[in-house]
Protein backbone atom coordinates (compact mmCIF):
# COMPACT_ATOMS: atom_id res chain seq x y z
CA UNK A 1 0.00 0.00 0.00
CA UNK A 2 1.20 3.45 -1.00
CA UNK A 3 4.51 2.10 -2.49
CA UNK A 4 5.58 4.93 -4.24
CA UNK A 5 4.01 8.02 -2.28
CA UNK A 6 6.59 10.95 -2.01
CA UNK A 7 4.81 14.13 -0.89
CA UNK A 8 0.88 13.30 -1.12
CA UNK A 9 -0.88 14.02 2.28
CA UNK A 10 -3.75 12.53 4.04
CA UNK A 11 -4.01 9.66 2.50
CA UNK A 12 -5.39 6.24 3.50
CA UNK A 13 -4.91 2.58 1.79
CA UNK A 14 -5.63 -0.43 3.76
CA UNK A 15 -5.54 -3.68 1.82
CA UNK A 16 -2.38 -5.34 -0.42
CA UNK A 17 -1.48 -3.05 -3.80
CA UNK A 18 -4.35 -0.43 -2.67
CA UNK A 19 -3.18 3.40 -3.74
CA UNK A 20 -0.14 1.17 -5.15
CA UNK A 21 0.63 4.74 -7.68
CA UNK A 22 -0.19 7.36 -5.60
CA UNK A 23 2.66 9.37 -5.20
CA UNK A 24 1.84 13.03 -4.81
CA UNK A 25 -1.82 13.69 -4.61
CA UNK A 26 -3.84 13.94 -1.58
CA UNK A 27 -7.12 12.81 0.34
CA UNK A 28 -7.50 9.54 -1.10
CA UNK A 29 -8.80 6.72 0.66
CA UNK A 30 -9.02 2.89 -0.58
CA UNK A 31 -9.76 0.12 1.70
CA UNK A 32 -9.44 -3.76 -0.08
CA UNK A 33 -6.97 -5.45 -2.39
CA UNK A 34 -5.91 -3.61 -5.19
CA UNK A 35 -8.46 -0.97 -4.24
CA UNK A 36 -6.88 2.24 -6.56
CA UNK A 37 -4.03 0.61 -7.27
CA UNK A 38 -3.06 2.87 -10.57
CA UNK A 39 -5.04 5.61 -9.20
CA UNK A 40 -2.69 8.99 -9.53
CA UNK A 41 -5.54 11.21 -8.67
CA UNK A 42 -6.92 12.91 -5.87
CA UNK A 43 -10.42 12.94 -3.56
CA UNK A 44 -10.71 9.65 -4.13
CA UNK A 45 -12.56 6.99 -2.45
CA UNK A 46 -12.57 3.42 -3.02
CA UNK A 47 -13.79 0.32 -0.73
CA UNK A 48 -13.65 -2.90 -1.71
CA UNK A 49 -11.62 -5.49 -3.61
CA UNK A 50 -10.32 -3.99 -6.87
CA UNK A 51 -12.92 -1.37 -6.71
CA UNK A 52 -10.78 2.11 -8.47
CA UNK A 53 -8.29 -0.06 -9.73
CA UNK A 54 -7.46 1.68 -13.36
CA UNK A 55 -4.76 0.55 -15.65
CA UNK A 56 -1.55 1.35 -16.57
CA UNK A 57 -1.71 5.54 -17.47
CA UNK A 58 -4.12 6.15 -15.04
CA UNK A 59 -4.12 10.35 -15.33
CA UNK A 60 -6.46 12.13 -13.56
CA UNK A 61 -8.84 10.13 -11.98
CA UNK A 62 -10.32 12.75 -9.43
CA UNK A 63 -13.39 12.76 -6.50
CA UNK A 64 -14.75 9.37 -7.63
CA UNK A 65 -16.32 7.47 -4.56
CA UNK A 66 -16.77 3.38 -5.46
CA UNK A 67 -18.24 1.16 -2.74
CA UNK A 68 -18.33 -2.87 -4.18
CA UNK A 69 -15.92 -5.45 -5.13
CA UNK A 70 -15.04 -4.36 -9.03
CA UNK A 71 -16.94 -1.89 -9.03
CA UNK A 72 -15.15 1.57 -11.21
CA UNK A 73 -12.85 -1.25 -11.68
CA UNK A 74 -11.58 0.71 -15.09
CA UNK A 75 -11.41 4.18 -13.80
CA UNK A 76 -8.43 6.28 -15.99
CA UNK A 77 -9.31 9.66 -16.18
CA UNK A 78 -12.77 10.10 -15.21
CA UNK A 79 -13.70 12.03 -12.55
CA UNK A 80 -16.88 12.70 -10.11
CA UNK A 81 -18.51 9.49 -10.13
CA UNK A 82 -20.13 7.74 -7.34
CA UNK A 83 -21.00 4.08 -7.39
CA UNK A 84 -21.91 1.69 -5.33
CA UNK A 85 -22.17 -2.10 -5.91
CA UNK A 86 -20.08 -5.44 -7.12
CA UNK A 87 -19.58 -4.02 -10.46
CA UNK A 88 -21.32 -1.22 -10.74
CA UNK A 89 -19.81 1.20 -13.63
CA UNK A 90 -17.03 -1.42 -14.25
CA UNK A 91 -16.71 -0.45 -17.83
CA UNK A 92 -16.21 3.55 -16.88
CA UNK A 93 -12.79 4.76 -17.93
CA UNK A 94 -13.06 8.54 -18.50
CA UNK A 95 -16.29 8.86 -18.40
CA UNK A 96 -17.63 11.53 -15.24
CA UNK A 97 -20.76 12.56 -13.09
CA UNK A 98 -22.46 9.04 -13.17
CA UNK A 99 -24.33 8.14 -10.20
CA UNK A 100 -24.64 4.30 -10.20
CA UNK A 101 -25.85 1.92 -7.22
CA UNK A 102 -26.65 -1.56 -7.22
CA UNK A 103 -25.07 -4.64 -8.53
CA UNK A 104 -23.96 -3.91 -12.10
CA UNK A 105 -25.51 -0.95 -12.49
CA UNK A 106 -24.91 1.31 -15.87
CA UNK A 107 -21.49 -1.78 -16.12
CA UNK A 108 -21.21 -1.32 -19.20
CA UNK A 109 -20.97 3.00 -20.00
CA UNK A 110 -17.80 3.45 -21.98
CA UNK A 111 -18.52 7.18 -23.61
CA UNK A 112 -18.09 10.55 -22.60
CA UNK A 113 -22.10 11.00 -24.21
CA UNK A 114 -23.09 8.84 -21.21
CA UNK A 115 -21.79 11.08 -18.67
CA UNK A 116 -24.74 11.98 -16.30
CA UNK A 117 -26.29 9.08 -16.19
CA UNK A 118 -28.02 8.44 -13.48
CA UNK A 119 -28.64 4.34 -12.60
CA UNK A 120 -30.43 2.70 -9.20
CA UNK A 121 -31.01 -0.91 -9.02
CA UNK A 122 -29.67 -4.02 -9.71
CA UNK A 123 -28.91 -4.56 -13.33
CA UNK A 124 -30.59 -1.07 -14.34
CA UNK A 125 -29.18 0.74 -17.44
CA UNK A 126 -26.82 -2.72 -17.31
CA UNK A 127 -26.45 -2.56 -21.48
CA UNK A 128 -25.96 1.26 -21.78
CA UNK A 129 -22.84 2.42 -23.53
CA UNK A 130 -23.14 6.04 -24.74
CA UNK A 131 -26.95 7.32 -24.36
CA UNK A 132 -27.09 11.02 -22.83
CA UNK A 133 -29.12 12.07 -20.15
CA UNK A 134 -30.39 8.66 -19.18
CA UNK A 135 -32.22 7.60 -15.54
CA UNK A 136 -33.25 4.46 -14.53
CA UNK A 137 -34.80 3.64 -11.10
CA UNK A 138 -35.71 0.18 -9.85
CA UNK A 139 -34.46 -3.41 -10.30
CA UNK A 140 -33.46 -3.90 -14.10
CA UNK A 141 -34.89 -0.81 -14.96
CA UNK A 142 -33.67 0.13 -18.72
CA UNK A 143 -31.81 -3.14 -18.90
CA UNK A 144 -31.69 -3.50 -22.41
CA UNK A 145 -31.50 -0.01 -23.84
CA UNK A 146 -28.16 0.96 -25.45
CA UNK A 147 -28.14 4.27 -27.39
CA UNK A 148 -31.40 5.44 -26.46
CA UNK A 149 -30.82 9.10 -25.24
CA UNK A 150 -32.85 11.17 -23.14
CA UNK A 151 -35.04 8.42 -21.71
CA UNK A 152 -36.47 7.95 -17.75
CA UNK A 153 -37.48 4.15 -16.62
CA UNK A 154 -38.83 4.56 -13.30
CA UNK A 155 -40.16 1.23 -11.58
CA UNK A 156 -39.37 -2.50 -11.07
CA UNK A 157 -38.54 -3.29 -15.08
CA UNK A 158 -39.68 -0.19 -16.31
CA UNK A 159 -38.58 0.17 -19.85
CA UNK A 160 -36.49 -3.28 -19.49
CA UNK A 161 -36.78 -4.35 -23.03
CA UNK A 162 -35.43 -7.22 -24.95
CA UNK A 163 -31.75 -8.68 -25.29
CA UNK A 164 -32.65 -9.69 -29.36
CA UNK A 165 -33.58 -6.34 -30.23
CA UNK A 166 -32.05 -3.45 -27.59
CA UNK A 167 -32.99 -0.63 -27.35
CA UNK A 168 -32.16 2.73 -29.43
CA UNK A 169 -34.92 4.85 -29.50
CA UNK A 170 -34.73 8.21 -27.56
CA UNK A 171 -36.91 10.27 -25.34
CA UNK A 172 -38.96 7.12 -23.85
CA UNK A 173 -40.61 7.75 -20.02
CA UNK A 174 -41.73 4.47 -18.52
CA UNK A 175 -42.93 4.98 -14.93
CA UNK A 176 -44.48 2.13 -13.05
CA UNK A 177 -43.64 -1.77 -12.77
CA UNK A 178 -42.94 -3.07 -15.81
CA UNK A 179 -44.03 -0.03 -17.74
CA UNK A 180 -42.66 -0.42 -21.56
CA UNK A 181 -41.37 -3.99 -20.49
CA UNK A 182 -40.64 -4.62 -24.57
CA UNK A 183 -39.34 -1.70 -25.36
CA UNK A 184 -37.17 -2.41 -28.05
CA UNK A 185 -35.38 -1.14 -31.55
CA UNK A 186 -36.11 2.11 -32.47
CA UNK A 187 -39.18 2.78 -30.38
CA UNK A 188 -39.10 6.34 -29.11
CA UNK A 189 -40.98 9.28 -27.77
CA UNK A 190 -43.41 6.95 -25.68
CA UNK A 191 -45.18 8.54 -22.44
CA UNK A 192 -46.07 5.92 -20.58
CA UNK A 193 -47.16 6.21 -16.71
CA UNK A 194 -48.80 3.38 -14.35
CA UNK A 195 -48.39 -0.64 -13.65
CA UNK A 196 -47.58 -2.51 -16.85
CA UNK A 197 -48.76 0.42 -19.26
CA UNK A 198 -47.73 0.18 -22.58
CA UNK A 199 -46.55 -3.21 -21.76
CA UNK A 200 -47.32 -4.36 -25.03
CA UNK A 201 -45.31 -1.67 -27.38
CA UNK A 202 -42.45 -2.94 -29.06
CA UNK A 203 -40.71 -0.43 -31.62
CA UNK A 204 -44.16 1.69 -31.48
CA UNK A 205 -43.46 5.46 -31.22
CA UNK A 206 -44.91 8.58 -29.80
CA UNK A 207 -47.61 6.97 -28.03
CA UNK A 208 -49.02 8.28 -24.86
CA UNK A 209 -50.79 5.82 -22.53
CA UNK A 210 -51.80 6.20 -19.22
CA UNK A 211 -53.40 4.09 -16.94
CA UNK A 212 -52.44 0.73 -15.10
CA UNK A 213 -52.63 -1.62 -17.47
CA UNK A 214 -53.23 0.96 -20.49
CA UNK A 215 -52.07 -0.04 -23.63
CA UNK A 216 -52.07 0.59 -27.39
CA UNK A 217 -53.96 -1.60 -29.40
CA UNK A 218 -50.61 -2.74 -31.49
CA UNK A 219 -47.12 -3.30 -30.71
CA UNK A 220 -45.83 -1.04 -33.55
CA UNK A 221 -48.85 1.30 -32.78
CA UNK A 222 -47.41 5.30 -33.32
CA UNK A 223 -49.28 8.67 -31.80
CA UNK A 224 -52.23 6.57 -30.18
CA UNK A 225 -53.01 8.55 -26.65
CA UNK A 226 -54.72 5.90 -24.47
CA UNK A 227 -56.06 6.74 -21.07
CA UNK A 228 -57.74 5.04 -18.90
CA UNK A 229 -57.05 1.69 -16.83
CA UNK A 230 -56.78 -1.05 -19.13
Amino acid sequence: SLLRLTSGDFNTAVGVASLENVATTNNNTAVGRQSGFYSVGSDNTYIGFASGLGSSGSNADNHNTAVGSSSLTAITDGASNTVMGSLAGDSITTESNNTLIGKSAGSTISHSSANGTTSIGAESLISLTTGTGVTATGFQSGRFNTTGASSTFIGYQAGQGVTGAKLTGNANTAIGRASGFLLQGAAGGNTLLGYLSGDRITTGTNNTILGQGADTDDATATNQAVIGQG
